[in-house]
């Protein structure tokens, strides 16, 4: 508080010695140099009482935490893109193997931290595969590297 006492008495000192110059000074050509010669002076007395106090002027904002519409946009055409490419790949194999007429479910979540994780797996195949549910889990493990549920 010490330190902003000092900085507005230097600042009303300059202004009454600037006020008492601009006065005095002569009209005419010679008043554009007087008045660019006061503002400079004035500037420069107010800046340089401000830097010599020991002020600590730091302010903390809080941290805004939001996504923008285009963010959000774009975590979603991600997310659909990958779950696609996903059963796109996912069919291939069954296709490899001679299972048609698979659904194939993937479920994914946004994460905080705006990443995506696959949280499910499922492939309903139907009833004439079911002895090849095991074969299916492990080829999609081994091809892909994903954790797969297969149900009828």
């Amino acid at each position: 508080m010490e330190g902003i006492k000092i900085w507005i008495t230097a600042v009303a000192v300059t202004s009454v010695m600037a006020s008492i110059v601009y006065i005095l000074a002569p009209k005419g050509s010679t008043q554009k140099i007087v008045r660019i010669s006061v503002f400079t002076f004035i500037l420069t007395s107010s800046i340089a009482s401000f830097m010599s106090q020991d002020i600590d002027l730091e302010f903390k904002l809080p941290e805004l935490e939001y996504k923008s519409y285009r963010q959000e946009r774009l975590l979603d055409n991600i997310q659909e893109s990958m779950e696609s490419l996903m059963v796109k790949n996912m069919n291939n194999i069954l296709k490899s193997m001679g299972v048609e007429g698979a659904n194939i479910k993937i479920t994914t979540d946004k994460k905080e931290d705006n990443s995506i994780v696959i949280t499910e797996t499922l492939i309903t195949v139907p009833e004439k595969y079911k002895k090849m549910s095991e074969q299916i889990k492990t080829k999609i493990k081994k091809e892909l590297g994903y954790d797969v549920r297969v149900g009828i």
